[in-house]
């Protein structure tokens, strides 16, 4: 009888090696109807029809994929054998899912279910052949005890199911004793972004309206019912820029503060009008400004007061300002009024020609109790600026010219009748008039006092 007497265990993956008898037939324990003969060369030729999986039984504990079963040696002719350890060369596949959700948000448990087909899995039906992976904290497997030789790695149902876009998939080379590595990769298309804008407002109660532009034109339009706009749907991975069109002198505008998906941002380019923000897939980006009413200026107010001098009579005078809104005066009611008088303004106050009979003297003016000058002397009538609240009290005094008077001499002769006489009159020493006994009265008219 001849035994086997080989240092090392038997490798059924390739040709017996010359330490077998060339005159024994070799069977497998596991695999009874299939038997290895001797070749003319003295070696047993091996063919692997099945799976080389055979037991649990390592070999060398420092690499699971080595795997072993029993052989048997059968000497020919002869009923005793020797027993061998059939040494399996396998390899193994591990497969990583990346999952790119693009700013959707993550679905907690997604699955995606991956299959491999080669020599140990003829089809994806083969059990075995496909695992779940489960996002997000399961997206790794692996596939041991595997044939060295070409697998295809694919996923199912995924594309273009659901909108995801896969990469990855495609054929890997297994080795023998080697692990051989794919990554299959899951994106979605990348998530539309979101802008609002709210607008508050300070300084006022009263109702409200202002409009903002996006990239200097999409206008939305807030008020105190609807203080925020929005703009959704907008394409990811790109700059947009926020403004708000010009609300006015009266409004003094804040700086615009945006957060997206809850964390601050800075103005991506704070030297350009607006405020420059980069949405990103599924962004949502929230931004707010508040403007201030600069408070109305208070309305002004002009007093102009009447005195007369020189007669007791009843009086009436007009003014005006700025060449109109007339306001008359009298003896009565001697000052005129003008209120809510828009402020900042230079008026001008002058007086309707009161006539030939009143002296007309200059016009003067307080502003809130502090004497001021005529803002432009060269100009007829008194300019005065009016500032916010301002109260300007001016007064003017008109002199009354006493009427001319009237003087009248007769002449009156006595004595002898003289037929005809004539005298000569003078007034200070001027204006001579000549009295005749025809026309004996003489009149000076239009005499000052």
């Amino acid at each position: 009888m001849r035994t086997y007497t080989g240092a090392a265990a038997v490798d059924f993956s390739k040709a017996i090696v010359t330490e077998v008898d060339p005159e024994i037939t070799v069977t497998d324990d596991l695999l009874a109807d299939w038997e290895w003969t001797t070749s003319e060369s003295g070696q047993v030729s091996y063919e692997l029809p099945f799976s080389c999986v055979a037991t649990e039984t390592f070999v060398n504990q420092e690499s699971w994929i080595r795997r072993v079963n029993t052989a048997k040696i059968e000497q020919t002719g002869q009923s005793s054998t020797a027993t061998v350890d059939r040494v399996c060369r396998v390899g193994a596949l591990k497969v990583v899912k990346r999952v790119v959700w693009n700013g959707h948000t993550p679905v907690e448990g997604q699955t995606f279910t991956i299959c491999i087909t080669g020599p140990s899995y003829p089809t994806v039906t083969t059990p075995g052949a496909c695992q779940t992976f489960t996002a997000p904290h399961d997206l790794e497997k692996m596939w041991v005890d595997l044939i060295p030789g070409s697998y295809e790695v694919d996923e199912t149902g995924a594309s273009p199911v659901g909108g995801w876009v896969v990469a990855g998939e495609g054929a890997v080379s297994v080795v023998a004793l080697g692990q051989a590595e794919a990554t299959i990769t899951n994106e979605l298309a990348p998530a539309l972004g979101k802008i609002t804008m709210t607008k508050s407002v300070v300084g006022t109660t009263e109702p409200w309206s202002f409009t903002f532009q996006l990239n200097g034109g999409n206008d939305r339009s807030v008020n105190n019912a609807g203080p925020t706009a929005t703009w959704e749907n907008l394409t990811p991975n790109l700059v947009y820029t926020l403004s708000e069109v010009n609300p006015g002198a009266e409004w003094q505008v804040g700086a615009i503060s945006c957060l997206v998906n809850n964390e601050p941002v800075s103005d991506g380019d704070p030297d350009q009008a607006g405020f420059q923000v980069n949405v990103t897939p599924g962004a949502v980006v929230t931004c707010g400004i508040t403007n201030t009413r600069i408070p109305e200026p208070e309305p002004g107010k002009i007093m102009m007061t009447k005195s007369v001098v020189g007669t007791v009579e009843p009086w009436s005078f007009t003014f005006q300002l700025n060449g109109g809104n007339d306001r008359s005066v009298n003896n009565a009611a001697p000052t005129a009024t003008w209120e809510n008088l828009t402020p900042n303004l230079v008026y001008t106050l002058s007086e309707v020609n009161p006539g030939a009979e009143w002296q007309v003297g200059a016009i003067s003016c307080l502003v809130n109790n502090e004497p001021v000058s005529d803002g432009d002397p060269d100009q007829a009538g008194f300019q005065v600026n009016v500032t916010p609240g301002a109260v300007v009290t001016c007064g003017i005094t008109n002199s009354r010219i006493p009427e001319p008077g009237k003087i009248t001499v007769t002449k009156v002769v006595s004595g002898p009748a003289v037929p005809t006489w004539s005298f000569q009159f003078t007034l200070d020493d001027a204006n001579a008039m000549t009295a005749t006994n025809s026309a004996p009265v003489v009149t000076w008219e239009g005499a000052r006092a």
